[in-house]
C-alpha cells in the first residue's frame, strides 16, 4: 500500500480582484524581487495587520479574554466556552504571538482597523490572570497543560509591549506562573515543547526553575531524531506537521534565545536543522500549498515556519529567495483561499470554513497557531529574506524524485502542473 498526496490546487485567486473585498490588500505587488508570489514585506505586516485588527475586538476589556464563538455559520460544529477554559486560553496565547510579532515589526502598538492597543487586552489578561485574589484569575497551570508557551514566546519576541509594562510585582507573578508550566508534568510526545516554552523568560529576567527536570525532557525530544531532520511525536510514533511547528520550530526558539541549550544541544539542532531543510521545499506546490497531510491543517500557514525560525536562529540554509517564495507564496495562497471570516476571525479549515480538518480537539481559537507562520516579521527590512529575488522551488522547475528516508517518504515533482506529490 502506499500514500498519495499532492502539493497543488486549481483554486487559488489569479489577482486580488477575484477574492472578496474584506481580503483585498493595499500593498503594491513588486515582480522584481518577487517574480513568483508578488508580495514583500509589506504583504506580510499588512496581512498581519487585519487578523489582529480583526480578533482584538473579541478580547474582553475587563478580564483580556476573547470570545471567538462567531456566527454560526463560520463556526459549525466548533463549540466555544467563554470564561477561563482551554479554548479561551487558547486563543488568548495564540493571538498574543502575532500581535507580538505586529508590534515588533511595526514598532508600534497600534494596528489599523482597531482603535485601542494591541497589547492591552494581553497585559490586562496576565495581570489579572495570574493574581490569585482576583476573581479572573486563570487557576494554575494543571498536568498536560499547554497554556503559557505561546505567552512566553510572545515576550521573548517584543518585551517592550508585553513584559516591560508590568511592574516588579506583576512581572513576579508571572514568572511564578510559568515556573509551574515548566516544573509540570506533559504529554510525552511534542507537547514537552509546551513545558520548555517558558525557559527563555525565566533565564533572560533571572528567576529560578528546576533546569534538570526540564532539561531531561529536552534532552528526551532530541533522542527521537529518526534522520533527515525528522523527529517521531514520542509515543505516537509518526511523522507529520508536527515536525514543522513543533519539533523544528521550538528547537530553533530554544537556540536563539536560550543560551544554556543552545551550549547543550546546539551541535545537533544544527545537524538536524541543516538536513531537515533539505528536504523542506519538496513539501509545496507552485501555488504555495504545502503537502496535506497529518494532523491539525488548520494551522495553515505554520508549515512554512521552519525557514523564519532558521533565520532568527542564524542557521538558515537554503537560498533566501527560495526561502521567501515558499514563505510568501503559502501566505497567499492561504489568503487568497479565505483564511478569514466574514466576521474577521481565522475560520477552521483549509480553504475557508472546511470543518473536515478540524480533529476533535479542535476549536475556535486553535487556528491562531498559524501565528508562528510570520515569525519572518522579527527580520528586519534588509535582511536577505526580504531583499534576495524570489527563487524557484523544485515545483516550480524540477522533474524527479526525492527521497526522505528518515520519514519513510518519497516526493515527486511535475514542474508543467507546478505539483509535488508525496508517496
Amino acid at each position: 500500500m502506499f500514500l498519495l498526496l499532492s502539493a497543488f490546487s486549481l483554486t487559488a485567486a489569479a489577482d486580488g480582484s477575484q477574492i472578496p473585498q474584506r481580503l483585498a490588500l493595499s500593498s503594491a505587488t513588486d515582480s522584481i524581487i518577487s517574480p513568483y508570489t508578488g508580495y514583500t514585506r509589506q504583504h506580510w505586516i499588512e496581512i498581519a495587520g487585519k487578523i489582529v485588527a480583526g480578533f482584538l475586538p473579541c478580547f474582553s476589556p475587563e478580564t483580556g479574554m476573547p470570545d471567538f464563538r462567531g456566527a454560526d455559520a463560520e463556526s459549525g460544529h466548533f463549540q466555544y466556552t467563554t470564561g477561563f477554559t482551554g479554548e479561551s486560553r487558547n486563543g488568548f496565547g495564540r493571538t498574543m504571538l502575532l500581535a507580538s510579532l505586529y508590534c515588533a515589526a511595526t514598532g508600534t502598538n497600534k494596528v489599523p482597523g482597531f482603535e485601542g492597543t494591541a497589547n492591552g487586552p494581553y497585559l490586562t489578561g496576565m495581570i489579572r490572570g495570574t493574581d490569585p485574589n482576583d476573581p479572573a484569575y486563570w487557576g494554575p497551570t494543571g498536568p498536560f497543560g499547554a497554556f503559557g508557551n505561546q505567552l512566553a514566546q510572545a515576550i521573548m519576541y517584543c518585551p517592550e509591549y508585553f513584559w516591560d509594562p508590568l511592574t516588579k510585582e506583576q512581572q513576579d507573578r508571572l514568572a511564578a506562573w510559568f515556573r509551574i508550566l515548566v516544573e509540570g508534568v506533559g504529554f510525552e510526545c511534542n507537547c514537552w515543547y509546551f513545558n520548555t516554552g517558558p525557559v527563555p523568560v525565566l533565564e533572560r529576567y533571572g528567576y529560578d526553575y528546576d533546569y534538570d527536570h526540564i532539561t531531561e525532557q529536552m534532552a528526551r525530544m532530541q533522542s527521537w531524531h529518526s534522520g533527515d531532520g525528522f523527529f517521531i511525536d514520542g509515543g505516537n510514533r509518526s511523522w507529520d506537521y508536527y515536525n514543522f511547528w513543533g519539533f523544528q520550530m521550538f528547537n530553533l526558539y530554544h537556540y536563539r534565545y536560550t543560551g544554556k541549550w543552545q551550549q547543550k544541544f546546539g551541535a545537533q539542532i544544527r545537524e538536524t536543522t541543516g538536513k531537515f531543510m533539505e528536504h523542506f521545499p519538496w513539501f509545496f506546490g507552485s501555488d504555495g500549498a504545502p503537502m496535506p497531510f497529518g494532523r491539525s491543517l488548520t494551522y495553515r500557514v505554520a508549515a512554512s515556519c521552519p525557514v523564519g525560525y532558521a533565520e532568527i536562529a542564524g542557521l538558515g540554509t537554503l537560498d533566501p529567495g527560495m526561502e521567501r517564495r515558499i514563505a510568501s507564496g503559502t501566505l497567499k495562497y492561504f489568503w487568497e483561499g479565505g483564511m478569514l471570516s466574514p466576521n474577521g476571525l481565522l475560520q477552521v479549515g483549509w480553504h475557508g470554513p472546511n470543518a473536515i480538518v478540524g480533529e476533535t480537539y479542535i476549536h475556535r481559537g486553535t487556528p491562531y497557531w498559524a501565528s508562528v507562520g510570520f515569525i519572518q516579521l522579527l527580520l528586519p527590512e534588509d535582511h536577505p529574506f526580504w531583499t534576495s529575488p524570489e527563487k524557484a522551488m523544485p515545483a516550480d522547475n524540477t522533474d524527479g524524485t526525492h527521497v526522505v528516508t528518515g520519514s519513510q517518504m518519497v516526493f515527486r515533482t511535475n514542474s508543467e502542473r507546478g505539483e509535488s506529490r508525496m508517496y
